[in-house]
């Protein structure tokens, strides 16, 4: 089944995630301060602006950490940066994200692309769940 769904994305132009995805670095861990905070926080939403779609995390090996949409996607790439170092109101009852983000701090690579339409990034969500296989699905 996943060959038919790899096909598809790269019919979408979603797959291979290197070619057809932009990119950026970012670091999770506990800021300094508040600037620092910021700073970070600034950084991710001038990387993505106000676009909606999906992004990836993968560290540094390449290996997919975590496959996510956002609407707009800055807003859970801000939250995400935060439960690296801090509980963020929303989360589950036992704290899965917060666990997961703190347990994955240092350099991460985000790979983001803009899709427009909740279905569409539904769909294509789930297919890249079956095909990268990120480890948040076996977080528990």
């Amino acid at each position: 089944m996943n060959n038919l769904y790899i096909d598809f994305l790269q019919r979408i132009s979603c797959y291979p995630i290197d070619n057809n995805w932009d990119t950026f670095m970012i670091e999770h861990k506990i800021p300094a301060n508040q600037d620092e905070k910021a700073g970070v926080e600034q950084y991710i939403k001038s990387q993505t602006g106000r676009k909606n779609g999906l992004y990836i995390y993968k560290c540094e090996n390449e290996f997919c950490l975590y496959i996510g949409k956002g609407k707009p996607i800055s807003g859970r790439l801000v939250s995400h940066y935060r439960e690296s170092f801090q509980e963020v109101p929303g989360d589950t009852k036992n704290k899965k994200w917060h666990r997961f983000f703190e347990n994955h701090q240092g350099r991460l690579k985000v790979y983001w692309k803009e899709l427009e339409g909740e279905d569409n990034r539904r769909v294509v969500e789930l297919m890249l769940d079956c095909v990268l296989q990120p480890a948040f699905r076996d977080w528990v």
